[in-house]
């Protein structure tokens, strides 16, 4: 157990870790996994829980483990990119997820630091957030299909990474599932 910035220390360390450390096993972890625990060494760190440590086992997991007196919570950022969560508490499992949301685990944290207190106010602002993200993302959508619509045609064609993009063009990445690579879009005149 330590402080967060020993934590992050000894995190950052994981990656100078050889292949096959631990009897022929484990490695560094990936470097998103670093990134995932750091994150949530921060958010920790925002609800003034400063008592961790941070593991890495065989199979290049990281392991973040937060401490309050005899109440402990420890999160498990699997290889595969999934998250396990315990609680402890006396000593005892009080609580196992795998898989768990990284919504329901904003709220353990949550409620590991300030139990009962998860309220429902902080549920309907992050929904209200996400809405309104979602509704400007439609709406940025919907004026780039206006904007195809109007009396200009656009053509487009596959940019290859010699051609020289530096005149009037722009080279944008269309915004949908389908598209691959980057493109060239040229305004041409309707009717020309």
């Amino acid at each position: 157990m330590g402080s967060v910035l020993e934590t992050i220390k000894k995190l950052h360390s994981f990656r100078n870790l050889d292949s096959g450390w631990r009897f022929g096993m484990g490695g560094p972890p990936d470097e998103e996994l670093i990134h995932r625990a750091e994150y949530y060494i921060n958010i920790a760190t925002r609800f003034n829980i400063d008592n961790s440590n941070v593991f890495t086992g065989n199979n290049r997991e990281v392991v973040l483990g937060f401490y309050n007196d005899g109440h402990d919570i420890e999160i498990t950022f699997e290889a595969d990119g999934s998250i396990t969560f315990a609680e402890d508490q006396g000593g005892q499992q009080i609580d196992f997820v795998e898989h768990i949301s990284e919504v329901d685990l904003f709220k353990r944290i949550w409620q590991f630091r300030f139990p009962n207190t998860y309220v429902q106010s902080i549920r309907e602002t992050s929904t209200r957030r996400m809405v309104a993200s979602t509704a400007q993302h439609l709406a940025l959508r919907a004026m780039a299909a206006e904007s195809q619509s109007s009396s200009t045609t656009v053509h487009s064609a596959p940019v290859e990474p010699s051609v020289n993009t530096s005149t009037s063009s722009t080279v944008i990445k269309p915004n949908t599932p389908a598209s691959i690579g980057s493109f060239l879009w040229t305004p041409c005149q309707t009717g020309v």
